[in-house]
């Protein structure tokens, strides 16, 4: 803990490093890319797929 006080205090790589991780947060001009696993967020079925009896 006193580690992560002082590296707050000194400069400012722990602070930025923070903002990403706990908040999102990019710098400008930075392109940010999220990658979603299919399997576990699929995709919604179509009005046609959800009219086909299940087995």
């Amino acid at each position: 803990m006193r580690a992560e006080v002082r590296d707050l205090k000194q400069g400012n790589a722990a602070i930025e490093e923070r903002a990403r991780s706990e908040l999102g947060m990019i710098k400008e001009d930075e392109v940010f890319y999220q990658v979603i696993d299919q399997a576990l967020f699929p995709l919604p079925l179509s009005p046609q797929d959800s009219a086909k009896p299940s087995e």
